[in-house]
């Protein structure tokens, strides 16, 4: 399962709003018909739907400030996120990117959608080569 990011205003004011409702859920008493069983199951999914909701809040948060001067590649969904983190750190909306790169708005949209898990190869070394963003990667070999 893929663990969409947060990639406007909107979806963050979500996901801000989400977790206030899933953390009300959790504090709330289960209903009388449930078992045990079923009461601990509910709240540990709810609990982890809030704990990746957060994640994703601090991704992004951390993508929108002022502070991020590299954009590490340390794994291959890292590579794939890249043009998004690249976007969200210049600020720019998908209108702006899409327009920078001379691709249709609607088709980023869909690229992100997917963390460009459809961009075609050529179209993904365009955009990677476009934008003027320090990517620093780092092999680490682990021996034995």
């Amino acid at each position: 399962m893929v663990n969409h990011m947060i990639t406007s205003k909107i979806q963050y004011k979500a996901s801000l709003k989400a977790v206030e409702t899933l953390k009300k859920t959790l504090n709330a008493k289960p209903s009388d018909n449930w078992s045990e069983g079923l009461a601990k199951a509910t709240m540990k999914k709810t609990q982890r739907k809030i704990n990746e909701i957060e994640e994703n809040i601090k991704e992004y948060e951390h993508y929108t400030s002022s502070e991020v001067t590299h954009i590490y590649l340390d794994t291959l969904d890292d590579l794939m996120k890249a043009p998004i983190r690249i976007r969200l750190v210049l600020g720019e909306s998908v209108k702006e990117f899409a327009d920078e790169l001379d691709i249709n708005k609607r088709q980023i949209l869909r690229y992100e959608e997917e963390q460009y898990e459809n961009c075609t190869m050529a179209t993904f070394k365009k955009i990677m080569t476009k934008v003027d963003v320090l990517i620093s990667n780092k092999f680490n070999h682990k021996t034995a």
